[in-house]
């Protein structure tokens, strides 16, 4: 019977640290997202210089102003989330842009913000491919979008047959836009598939033979 007694009151001791920590991380993200003088409470880090600092101050005043007008916005909170991005707070930087997608779910500027932060700073490369899957749905004619996620799979990932289908989809869904034939060429040869760098590079000098920088960089 005790040891039951205390089984109960372990579990419920820790049900109840659990939703402490989570009412104060919800108390603390309302505050975030809802008062202003917390949005706009920044620490300039240490090795900001006198231009850093100038240009952070004037992205502060903007957003500001942009904050008192209409913080209904979802560029108001891209702002702010870039301000947050720019001092390498990137917890407050991911809240920001979470908010601009709740606002504008299909806003490519947020998406690709919060990819690249969880790529390389806030590491979580399941969200990040989440973030990159979604804007290719956001932007499905934008070359950047199918390189930036390639490059994810290939180089953070080593999920090389997934780069290529995305280089591959791309190509496809652009109508094989110079930028993702150069990528694709240099992804081959990175990757030793030469008999497959060698036919792209064919394919590029066939579609842009007037482009004198592709005719010196790949011509034979």
């Amino acid at each position: 019977m005790k040891k039951t007694i205390k089984i109960f009151l372990f579990f419920s001791l820790f049900i109840l640290v659990i939703m402490s920590i989570y009412f104060v991380f919800i108390k603390k993200e309302n505050n975030i997202l809802n008062n202003s003088e917390s949005i706009f409470s920044i620490t300039i880090p240490e090795d900001f210089d006198e231009y850093k600092i100038e240009r952070l101050e004037n992205k502060i005043v903007e957003a500001r102003k942009a904050y008192e007008e209409n913080k209904d916005d979802n560029w108001t909170w891209i702002m702010i989330g870039d301000i947050y991005k720019f001092v390498k707070d990137y917890d407050r930087a991911i809240l920001a842009y979470e908010k601009s997608l709740e606002l504008q779910p299909k806003d490519i500027v947020s998406t690709l913000n919060l990819a690249t932060i969880y790529e390389k700073y806030s590491i979580d490369y399941d969200k990040a491919e989440k973030y990159y899957n979604n804007a290719i749905q956001i932007l499905p004619q934008s070359p950047d979008v199918y390189k930036r996620l390639a490059k994810f799979y290939w180089l953070k990932m080593n999920r090389i047959d997934d780069a290529e289908i995305i280089f591959l989809e791309g190509l496809d869904k652009t109508n094989n836009h110079s930028d993702l034939l150069t990528e694709i060429i240099s992804f081959y040869k990175k990757t030793d598939q030469l008999e497959k760098e060698r036919l792209y590079i064919d394919k590029l000098l066939e579609l842009y033979p007037d482009n004198e920088l592709f005719q010196q960089e790949y011509g034979y």
